[in-house]
């Protein structure tokens, strides 16, 4: 394993191993500070106060390793017989019949079992184990994992001294020959968790900095878990940090009632590189548990807070509740675990919506700061479950609906006629969804010929979508719903709307830029056969200056996000976040004000991704 590459987001990470990962040869891991391994991100585990891998001269050098620095693992008595070491950074290597065999070399004080373990990405773990023969002089071990060849693998695990030792033993390791491949480091939180603001009586904390925990807690139980189990700081602030994820349990030092201590919800912030699932359960006494799903947080890479109402897990005695277990994949930092009474404290977008660019001249606006709005005699109706407010934000006019089951809003004094249009627009802000399902639902209803509510020629329909699945919905991010009109199937006629209806599972939703459309954007749609798979086409012209096409293939209808990306990672552009039907797309990138250079454009919708690279030159 080699450091090859080293990109800052995931999805310049899957452009990296894709177009770099070929045929794999052996390489060693010699911890010289100009070689392999002495700036990698090591973690020791199961080891008592888990002292880190030190890289120190060699203590015999001469006969066979000649090496002038090595890896120093100091195994404490205290810490478990499998007190262990292994790479954080994940990066994919095949076994084949070329590089089945790793050695490495160890330095011992006394014999006893040597465990060498590979495991990660797409490949079933195994571990071996080999013992040395020699004492206080280096010995190379050998171990063969020929049964897997054609497997795929990220992460070694070493635990060099698996037996009850009598005392602390300093162990020396070098020269690991290992397969060579892509590794990469993944990104890790800069800033720490958001500082919580509840009052400490209104907490019962099982971990964070800012409360007293629940005394005698264990945040690392061992349940048979294959996540690797550490502590980070990130500026000041200690956060949890599990290795690829597969559960971790946590155990309270006492059975907390939940319920008599007048606790309402469970809060937790996490954070995540590459997690594409994660689940929280409470446990209370004879197996009952209960899961509550957060939000896939792909390719995420900032701080998300759940706040998750304690009824969400029905079949727990809340009354009694000893442990509490995540489960998912990834690597996830975790922070900031209490419960907690009163509701959760409301956010807002940290922007304003995006301005919306079609011609007014082919709009028929609500409610938008960028066009002439069409007379609404109300945005909350006195028949609804909802709060409304007028809000700014970064001087933009917007909405604000809290204490929201449904909203009503009515034009009925002048109905609209939107027989020309083609399109339903709204820009929707939610907080980051905690369960599933996070409904949100749009509905239009035009009164008839007549034009009277319950006249008998009343027409509506409605479209749902779960916010789980929507980009950008756990980023904090503004969702565009740009919605043909001829998807509300249910409507006889066009002619004469007179509500809007807006159901939504969040609390609290801003909504802007509420508009009727039939203008040309630069997304159309460029065939009407529906095609057989997802794709993403390789842009034309590329390179370019200053506009190119990007086509895509949607084969069902989903949440699409279409963003380009500069070789850091960042994104600076996004081109398209909205429901989508089915079909054959073409956006027109207008890159006017980027500068000359390589960048990468990638489309997500659902389960479906892909990335490619383009080129800008000026």
């Amino acid at each position: 394993m080699r450091k090859l590459v080293k990109y800052l987001t995931a999805m310049v990470i899957l452009f990296a191993v894709s177009n770099n990962f070929y045929a794999q040869a052996l390489h060693d891991i010699d911890f010289e500070p100009n070689g392999v391994g002495a700036d990698w991100n090591w973690i020791v585990s199961e080891n008592d106060d888990n002292p880190p891998l030190e890289f120190v001269a060699n203590p015999a050098p001469g006969g066979i390793n000649t090496s002038a620095t090595v890896a120093k693992f100091t195994a404490r008595q205290t810490g478990n017989p499998w007190a262990l070491f292994l790479t954080s950074d994940d990066g994919e290597f095949t076994v084949d019949a070329t590089n089945a065999i790793i050695k490495m070399m160890v330095y011992k004080p006394a014999t006893s079992p040597i465990h060498f373990k590979i495991e990660g990405a797409t490949g079933t773990p195994l571990e071996l184990t080999s013992e040395n023969t020699l004492v206080n002089q280096w010995e190379e071990i050998t171990f063969d994992f020929t049964q897997v060849i054609g497997n795929t693998y990220n992460q070694l695990v070493i635990i060099p001294d698996f037996y009850e030792r009598p005392g602390e033993h300093v162990i020396y390791i070098d020269n690991i020959e290992v397969p060579d491949g892509v590794v990469v480091t993944l990104p890790e939180p800069t800033t720490p968790a958001p500082t919580p603001a509840f009052a400490s009586e209104n907490v019962v904390s099982v971990y964070s900095d800012a409360y007293d925990d629940i005394e005698g807690t264990n945040l690392n139980p061992g349940w048979g878990q294959s996540t690797t189990f550490s502590f980070v700081d990130i500026q000041g602030d200690s956060a949890m940090v599990y290795g690829n994820l597969n559960w971790q349990g946590i155990e309270f030092g006492s059975n907390q009632n939940l319920t008599a201590a007048g606790m309402g919800y469970l809060h937790i912030d996490y954070w995540t590189p590459n997690s594409e699932a994660l689940s929280v359960f409470l446990i209370s006494p004879g197996g009952n548990e209960q899961s509550v799903a957060l939000v896939p947080p792909v390719v995420n890479e900032s701080w998300v807070s759940a706040d998750i109402a304690l009824s969400s897990f029905g079949s727990v005695d809340l009354a009694d509740v000893f442990q509490m277990k995540f489960e998912g994949n990834g690597t996830i930092y975790v922070d900031n675990i209490f419960f907690y009474t009163g509701e959760p404290g409301l956010t807002e977008p940290a922007e304003a919506a995006p301005t919306p660019t079609i011609p007014a001249s082919s709009v028929m606006s609500l409610f938008s700061n960028a066009y002439n709005d069409v007379n609404v005699d109300t945005w909350s109706t006195d028949w609804d479950e909802a709060d409304v407010a007028d809000v700014q934000i970064e001087g933009d006019d917007t909405k604000m609906y809290t204490n929201i089951n449904y909203a009503g809003i009515e034009f009925t004094t002048e109905t609209i006629d939107a027989t020309s249009m083609t399109n339903f627009h709204m820009n929707v802000w939610v907080q980051a969804p905690t369960a599933t399902p996070s409904d949100f639902k749009v509905k239009l209803v035009d009164f008839g010929a007549d034009n009277g509510y319950q006249g008998g020629d009343d027409s509506e329909h409605e479209l749902a979508f779960d916010l789980n699945s929507f980009p950008g919905a756990a980023n904090g991010e503004w969702l565009t719903f740009d919605l043909p009109l001829s998807d509300f199937t249910g409507l006889a006629s066009r002619a004469n709307l007179a509500q809007l209806i807006i159901v939504a599972t969040p609390n609290t939703v801003y909504v802007d830029n509420v508009l009727f459309h039939s203008g040309v954007t630069s997304l159309e749609e460029v065939a009407n056969v529906v095609p057989d798979e997802f794709s993403l086409e390789q842009n034309y012209p590329n390179p370019f200056n200053p506009s190119t096409k990007i086509r895509f293939n949607l084969p069902e209808a989903n949440n699409v996000k279409l963003s380009v990306y500069n070789t850091l990672g960042q994104e600076v552009a996004t081109l398209v976040n909205s429901y989508m039907n089915a079909g054959s797309y073409e956006f027109n990138f207008d890159a006017s004000d980027l500068t000359s250079g390589i960048y990468f454009y990638s489309v997500t919708a659902g389960n479906y991704s892909s990335i490619k690279k383009m080129i800008l030159i000026k």
